[in-house]
């Protein structure tokens, strides 16, 4: 073994919740990649879920799905997740309408009320709804721009340059409601809002993101959890630049599932294990190394 490969730090991987379950009393879990794949729940999640309530563990959604908790909550439904295996959800989408409608920052009181909404015209343009904002279709008319997905994710971000170069020019705010990159839909590595805004970020525009790795959608989801001590709150999630990080960042001991955005980017079924010196180097890479690692939420 070279001094590379040594100094590399292991994760540890585990078959199942039940090896860790009696460490924590509660789990923050992404959805997309954790819990379901977009399409579809992963096989043994529910049972998983089940057992986790049935020892009394508090679950957590904690998403950046760029929509209201509420709203969130009915998604999950269409997966066959009973809702009362789950404690709360608390999603980017909120954070931002929260963020937005408090106007208790700077940069959150500074928006203007009229936006252009970078999205699908569907579930996911409800995070300004009940607010004062006024959306507007073209950037001349805006005073910032709101991201909360790709209509096309698959049609890369060529579609969108004419809009964020005109934005650019006029030094529009982009707000990100969701800051994934990307993620794998029943198989398949899509875009999302982060992908816009970090191409707004390199054209030279402002952005404003809310969701994991950032704090506010972290307070919030504690506030949920209740007194619990941050040792005994697990993190759980595929992505390592917001969900490893992000717990990592708040305190919290970390589990990072591979059937997602790894397993898509190894081309391996979501449910193969993670060879150990693969997976230490790319969590080296990415400078978040989580302390535990599984291929599928499973118990």
């Amino acid at each position: 073994m070279n001094d590379i490969a040594r100094r590399r730090p292991r994760v540890r991987i585990i078959e199942g919740i039940a090896a860790i379950a009696d460490r924590f009393d509660a789990f923050l879990l992404d959805q997309w990649g954790v819990i379901h794949d977009g399409a579809k729940p992963y096989p043994g999640v529910v049972a998983c879920l089940e057992r986790l309530a049935s020892a009394g563990k508090r679950v957590v959604m904690l998403s950046n799905a760029p929509r209201r908790a509420a709203l969130s909550r009915q998604r999950l439904a269409t997966f066959g997740i009973p809702a009362d295996l789950v404690t709360a959800i608390v999603t980017s989408g909120e954070a931002t309408h929260q963020a937005i409608a408090a106007r208790d920052r700077p940069n959150t009181a500074a928006l203007g009320r009229h936006y252009l909404h970078l999205g699908r015209n569907d579930h996911s343009d409800d995070v300004l709804v009940g607010l004062y904002h006024v959306r507007v279709d073209v950037v001349a008319a805006a005073d910032f721009l709101l991201a909360t997905n790709l209509v096309h994710e698959t049609d890369g971000l060529a579609p969108y340059e004419a809009t964020l170069g005109a934005a650019v020019g006029r030094r529009l705010p982009l707000v990100c409601a969701n800051p994934d990159v990307a993620v794998v839909h029943n198989g398949r590595r899509e875009l999302c809002a982060g992908a816009l805004a970090a191409r707004y970020e390199a054209l030279g525009g402002p952005v404003l993101r809310f969701g994991k790795p950032y704090p506010e959608v972290y307070r919030m989801a504690f506030v949920e959890l209740g007194p619990i001590p941050p040792a005994r709150v697990l993190a759980v999630g595929d992505g390592l630049a917001t969900d490893i990080a992000g717990g990592i960042a708040q305190g919290l001991p970390t589990l990072l599932v591979t059937g997602g955005l790894l397993a898509a980017e190894w081309g391996v079924a979501a449910d193969v294990a993670p060879h150990p010196e693969r997976l230490a180097e790319v969590c080296a890479d990415a400078g978040s190394v989580p302390d535990f690692a599984i291929a599928t939420f499973v118990w």
